[in-house]
């Protein structure tokens, strides 16, 4: 488990303007809101192109391309097995 000084806690809640205990308690998601509403952009994810990471870890994660379920699809696939 990872803790922050509490001057580390105190520069968090003075850039996001919210309690560190409601950072803590935030998914991912609400908290990249409002890192966006902050800064006023969108964030984006932009791939690291460093030569030294290549052939490491999942290279769909690194280039961002992840597969998606049709769940309609499989869903009919698993109907029809009920069938036999």
């Amino acid at each position: 488990m990872y803790t922050l000084n509490d001057s580390s806690r105190k520069i968090i809640e003075k850039r996001l303007n919210l309690r560190f205990s409601d950072v803590i308690s935030m998914d991912a998601h609400a908290l990249d809101k409002v890192v966006e509403v902050r800064i006023g952009k969108r964030l984006k994810n932009t791939p690291i192109n460093d030569e030294r990471l290549i052939g490491r870890g999942s290279p769909y994660l690194y280039l961002n391309r992840f597969i998606e379920f049709n769940r309609k699809e499989l869903n009919k696939y698993d109907d029809l097995k009920l069938l036999k």
